[in-house]
């Protein structure tokens, strides 16, 4: 599955109230949000194997690149390079309607590069170094792993 978008911003309407040649209805942020937030493409494969009892998943997902644009500058961008990613389940049917499963999301364990110092500065939240970017699609966690139990009727 592939997903390509591209998103603008093509005009923005004046204010109702003068504020001054340097003030826009719109900060750099906010049409970060809209334009460079999310990435432009995404693609997805997904294989599904039963043999048996047995159901194994794999999931391989890409991610483009992402930018979390900041009011500061450019210099102060969070910018996150393209990642592959992979997720695995593995499941066990038992009889009357019981299920095993155990697997992993992210399971290489994939995170955003670390912020550059600039950027680290201009964060607004209290991190610990290394600083995850926020405008990583995949999040700043690394891999999770799980065990499952499933019972239907």
């Amino acid at each position: 599955m592939m997903n390509q978008q591209q998103h603008s911003v093509l005009r923005i309407n004046p204010l109702n109230v003068n504020l001054g040649s340097g003030v826009s209805g719109l900060f750099r942020s906010q049409i970060g949000n809209i334009t460079t937030l999310y990435p432009r493409n995404t693609l997805r494969a997904i294989v599904n194997w039963n043999y048996h009892r047995w159901t194994t998943t794999l999931r391989l997902s890409r991610y483009s690149a992402t930018k979390a644009l900041s009011d500061r500058g450019a210099a102060y961008d969070e910018t996150v390079a393209p990642a592959w990613l992979v997720d695995f389940d593995l499941t066990y049917r038992f009889s009357h309607g019981l299920a095993a499963s155990i697997g992993g999301t992210n399971v290489f364990n994939h995170r955003p590069q670390t912020l550059s110092p600039l950027a680290q500065s201009a964060t607004s939240l209290l991190q610990v170094n290394p600083n995850y970017s926020s405008a990583a699609i995949y999040g700043a966690e690394g891999g999770y792993f799980y065990g499952k139990l499933a019972w239907s009727w």
